[in-house]
């Protein structure tokens, strides 16, 4: 039987691949959750069109989850993209 060996950046396209979708899964799981909150507060929202201290008070949350979950995603996308630098830069030196 005949064993295989890997170089060190064939090990770390792999590893780094791994990385890529974890973040990705992430990236997902937070976009999905960002727009289920955006439709709640959409939903309590609606008939209370004359109660504006709700309306008000209702946007105020939209905005400060809009600002927590834009920072993240951002983030994300950020990780992402060096990720897919590192596998691209990795892959290059394989060949």
């Amino acid at each position: 039987m005949k064993s295989v060996t890997f170089s060190n950046n064939e090990i770390k396209v792999y590893q780094n691949s791994c990385i890529k979708i974890k973040q990705e899964t992430l990236l997902q799981s937070f976009n999905h959750e960002f727009k289920e909150i955006c439709c709640l507060i959409e939903l309590f929202n609606k008939g209370e069109e004359e109660n504006f201290e709700k309306i008000d008070k209702m946007g105020k949350k939209l905005e400060n989850y809009t600002l927590y979950f834009e920072g993240k995603i951002k983030e994300l996308n950020r990780l992402i993209k060096n990720t897919n630098n590192r596998i691209k830069y990795n892959i290059e030196r394989c060949v």
